[in-house]
């Protein structure tokens, strides 16, 4: 696993030039359904049990980011019935995404597929 494959703390990410304001977030701007999107950064949650994951579509270019939670059943950062283990999946290949709503209307990953190709984009960030 390379140093940009695990997850990082906010301000590390920042440091080698994560921005944040580039992700969109929430109901209304997270695409809903599947998409295949390349896994820019992994960056550990500041105030939840979580892993933010920010993604750019393949297809239009749209930055989002969606955050996996511990999940008990798995006993990691990985969905049920998901292979994909947020901790240690590389960052820079593409991933079928597929988001969905919670029950307060919440962007949410549903499943995560990959990485479907493993060129990757060493030293590139979007």
């Amino acid at each position: 696993m390379s140093k940009m494959d695990k997850v990082m703390p906010y301000w590390e990410a920042v440091r080698q030039g994560f921005e944040r304001g580039s992700y969109a977030f929430g109901a209304e701007k997270v695409p809903v359904g599947q998409v295949r999107a390349v896994l820019d950064w992994k960056i550990w949650g500041q105030m939840v049990m979580g892993i933010g994951c920010y993604f750019t579509s393949v297809e239009q270019g749209q930055k989002f980011v969606v955050t996996v939670y511990w999940e008990p059943a798995t006993g990691g950062y990985c969905l049920r019935g998901c292979d994909v283990d947020i901790i240690t999946c590389p960052t820079g290949v593409v991933y079928e995404v597929v988001t969905g709503e919670n029950g307060l209307g919440n962007p949410v990953l549903k499943r995560l597929a990959g990485p479907l190709d493993d060129s990757r984009q060493e030293g590139e960030r979007r």
